[in-house]
Order: C-alpha cells, then structure tokens, then sequence
C-alpha cells in the first residue's frame, strides 16, 4: 500500500481512543492536548475521550487547568472530557466546580 493510501485509510476509518490522564503536571497537560491535535490531524474521524482521575482531576479545574481554551475548541470538536466521580468525592470536587465542557463517569479507570 502506498503512502497516501495508508494515509487516506487512517484518515476515512473512525478510531476510539481514550486517554487516561493522572498527573497534575501542567506539562503533562499541555502534552495531552498536543497529543489530541496530532490524533485529530492524522485521524480527523477518531472519536477520543480522556478520562481525568487522581491527581489528573486539576485539567478540569477552572482554577488550576491552564489548558481551559484549548478544552473548550476540541469539546467543540466532539472529544469528551470527563472526571472520575471517585476521585470528585475523594477531593471533595462537586460537577458545578469543574469546566463546563466537562463530563464525569463513575470510575476513571473503568469508564463507559
């Protein structure tokens, strides 16, 4: 197959990705999103998820997320943001607290 037909065959099928992010590293975070727009450039279809527990939660947290935009323009993209209620009562985080672009799950490691 050549270049440009693996090309065209990554960019036509519909990929399901999750990524499970735990650090409160905001270089961590800043590298998410990177990894995202790469996903997004070379698989435009790929339908992502990333799931924020433990230490992860603070990428969803108005005042501690430094990544807010950029949550925001790939929310409208369809990627899915969405916190571990685990950890959100662990931390005593309510849903109100978190970005609006925010969804949550029962478990971060054992999402939908």
């Amino acid at each position: 197959m050549s270049a440009q037909n693996q090309k065209n065959a990554v960019d036509t099928k519909v990929h399901k990705i999750v990524i499970q992010l735990t650090s409160n590293d905001t270089l961590v975070h800043k590298a998410t999103v990177k990894q995202i727009h790469n996903i997004l450039t070379a698989a435009p279809k790929s339908k992502i998820e990333v799931v924020c527990h433990s230490q992860g939660l603070s990428f969803l947290l108005p005042a501690q997320s430094k990544q807010a935009a950029k949550i925001k323009e790939y929310k409208a993209q369809g990627v899915e943001f969405m916190a571990c209620e685990n950890t959100m009562r662990d931390q005593k985080v309510k849903r109100e607290d978190l970005l609006p672009e925010s969804g949550t799950v029962p478990s971060g490691v054992t999402s939908r």
